[in-house]
């Protein structure tokens, strides 16, 4: 069964019969400089426990939370893959990597299967951005 979660600004997980995926997580802090922060902050501990992979839109703090990265216990990361878009840098692999986690890079438009019935495909959009778009069970979330 497929569920997706909400937990705070554009953070969401999508569960798969086999997988939760992670979205965006800025959970917790202030971003920007200390110029943004969350209007709520709460405990999301027991959502995380089972999560097998992350996805990144882009690098913004609010999105590309490094202290919600290093927050992770260093055992569980390398059971958790961080689902970016394709760069020629590899600034964001090489940083992920350095941490202990795994790290899938996917190609522009391009369907990959993920599990029995999980299909992704990432769009690049100028300047680092990126959406993504989950097949599942033949509905899409885009």
């Amino acid at each position: 069964m497929t569920s997706i979660t909400f937990l705070n600004h554009a953070s969401f997980i999508l569960k798969s019969k086999n997988l939760q995926i992670l979205n965006d997580p800025y959970l917790f802090g202030s971003a920007f400089n200390s110029g943004w922060s969350l209007l709520t902050e709460a405990d999301y501990e027991i959502y995380l426990n089972k999560i097998t992979h992350i996805y990144y839109s882009h690098e913004h703090p609010d999105h590309f939370s490094v202290p919600f990265l290093k927050r992770i216990d260093e055992k569980k990361r390398k059971n958790i893959t961080i689902i970016y878009q394709e760069t020629f840098d590899k600034r964001v692999k090489n940083f992920c990597e350095n941490l202990g986690y795994k790290f899938k890079e996917l190609k522009n438009h391009v369907e990959e299967k993920f599990d029995e019935n999980l299909f992704i495909t990432l769009g690049k959009v100028p300047f680092y951005d990126s959406w993504i778009n989950y097949r599942i069970d033949n509905k899409n979330i885009l």
